[in-house]
């Protein structure tokens, strides 16, 4: 009767800590995945900065240009274009940033086609080394079965003691 009692707390202790463990799983997938989404949205921040920051520049030149000084109604047209070039040279640098990343991206999927044939390579050659390795299995298996068979025939006296050690060297050099 006291045994029921004593299985009831174990079960009941056993399942807790079960659930407590499967909790603790949950949460870490949790937070896994938040950290995951926090690298992301960091990633977009910062890239939206980099964005801020470019045209931030464009506004102040054209703040200088035009708010701090009086304003020409002829001096409109060399205040323009000098907004133009520097908005072309802000572009030209992110095109050639971009030029960059595109290159290394094209690097980088060089190195790994070049990985992934290594790594085909190698699988190849585990798997020939594998079956290699079944292939000498069997072949010693096959020797230590003829060996046997070889002895019953010797027991058996159909084959003289002259045959059985010369057909045993043969089968023990299989090995």
């Amino acid at each position: 009767m006291k045994k029921i009692p004593l299985l009831f707390i174990a079960l009941t202790f056993i399942s807790i800590s079960g659930y407590s463990q499967f909790l603790a799983n949950k949460k870490n997938i949790e937070i896994e995945r938040l950290t995951d989404t926090l690298k992301v949205l960091s990633y977009k921040n910062d890239s939206l900065q980099k964005l801020v920051d470019n045209y931030s520049v464009t506004y102040l030149a054209f703040k200088e240009k035009l708010m701090k000084q009086d304003f020409d109604p002829i001096r409109s047209a060399v205040l323009i274009d000098s907004l133009i070039a520097m908005v072309d040279s802000t572009d030209e640098h992110l095109l050639m940033q971009h030029q960059m990343m595109q290159d290394s991206l094209i690097q980088l999927n060089r190195t790994n086609e070049q990985l992934l044939r290594r790594t085909d390579s190698i699988i190849s050659h585990q798997q020939y080394v594998e079956n290699h390795v079944v292939y000498i299995e069997i072949e010693k298996a096959k020797a230590i079965e003829n060996l046997k068979k070889l002895k019953e025939l010797f027991d058996d006296e159909i084959i003289n003691q002259a045959e059985f050690i010369q057909l045993k060297q043969k089968y023990l050099k299989q090995l």
